[in-house]
């Protein structure tokens, strides 16, 4: 019987394990459409209170605001936002860039039978070993009565072996 359910434990466990291979694949890629803000060589003064462009970034506007005090970052108003030149930062202007990316799409109901054959094949791994260890238990008990039967065999022959049964029956 022991044997039978190990047997079967791992006959159950190989389609387990044929299923997890099966359903491995329930992550599939996808290409989406999307757009990136990549900087371009133009720069721009950019206003730190509201992240918005304001001013393209000119030589001419910045040799100006050097020259003349008043026109200095510190002191003039943004023509834009109204905030101080102070408040703004110089970076590269950037512009919407369509691309294509690789998401990785996860198939739920297939991610669910992954996991439940993972799950199942863990279990009757465990069974397996269990069966195994108790089929080598009993083997080693089968083979120590069948030791003690062989000495209880040559015991009996020493035993017989001082008695004359011819002897023995004629006297009957």
């Amino acid at each position: 019987d022991t044997q039978s359910k190990l047997k079967s434990a791992k006959e159950a466990h190989k389609e387990v394990t044929e299923n997890v291979e099966k359903y491995s694949k329930y992550k599939q890629n996808e290409e989406v459409d999307c757009i990136e803000m990549e900087k371009t060589e133009n720069y721009v003064w950019i206003c730190k209170n509201s992240s918005q462009v304001c001013v393209p970034f000119s030589l001419d506007i910045f040799y100006s605001y050097i020259n003349d005090p008043r026109k200095q970052p510190k002191f003039s108003k943004c023509p834009k936002c109204g905030c101080m030149m102070l408040h703004h930062r110089i970076d590269k202007e950037k512009k919407p860039v369509k691309k294509t990316k690789i998401v990785e799409k996860i198939l739920h109901e297939m991610k669910s039978l992954y996991d439940e054959n993972t799950n199942q094949g863990i279990r009757l791994e465990g069974e397996i070993t269990r069966w195994s260890t108790d089929i080598e238990a009993l083997e080693d008990i089968i083979k120590k009565k069948e030791s003690e039967i062989c000495e209880c065999c040559h015991e009996l022959k020493k035993i017989c072996s001082q008695f004359n049964f011819v002897d023995e029956l004629n006297s009957v």
